[in-house]
């Protein structure tokens, strides 16, 4: 059995063609006249040209870019909210730490520092997963690697910041 799409040869089990991914479908034997079944032989298609195979291969690999480009920066700039959070939360509580060093009527909270942690920790999580990304696209989208890696980078600076202080 062959492909009707691609041409190449299937086992007789096959739903699918591993070499396209196209549904394979299965012609019904034609009943000849003194009823015994007769094999009908399929047709094959010609074969991809060089050309061809190489245009599919680079649509697909221009597919995985724009899909990983898509995951990066989602995760990059999930990982700068947290990063803002973060800084919002340490600034509340070095403005609380400052009052309280020097005496005046404010009360430190440490829990305002354990939101500051956990704000980090999400957004290292979140810029480490970008960055990963980023290093298989560095080639076609230079911009979006420098992106993760700056907020890679201000991800640690902030979590040393918040353990430093808390």
């Amino acid at each position: 059995m062959f492909c009707k799409y691609c041409g190449k040869e299937l086992n007789d089990q096959a739903v699918i063609c591993p070499a396209c991914g196209c549904l394979a479908e299965k012609e019904e034997p034609v009943q000849a006249e003194n009823t015994a079944l007769a094999c009908v032989e399929p047709t094959p298609v010609a074969p991809l040209t060089a050309e061809e195979i190489a245009k599919k291969e680079a649509e697909e690999k221009q597919k995985c870019i724009e899909s990983r480009t898509k995951k990066t920066g989602l995760f990059s700039v999930l990982a700068f909210s947290f990063l803002c959070a973060t800084a919002f939360a340490l600034c509340g509580q070095l403005s609380d730490l400052l009052h309280y060093i020097i005496g005046a009527s404010y009360y430190y909270d440490s829990a305002g520092f354990a939101f500051a942690i956990i704000f980090s920790l999400v957004a290292l999580g979140m810029s480490i997963t970008a960055f990963v990304l980023s290093r298989k696209i560095k080639k076609e989208r230079p911009g979006v690697a420098i992106i993760s890696t700056f907020v890679f980078i201000a991800s640690i600076f902030a979590f040393f910041i918040c353990i430093l202080f808390s």
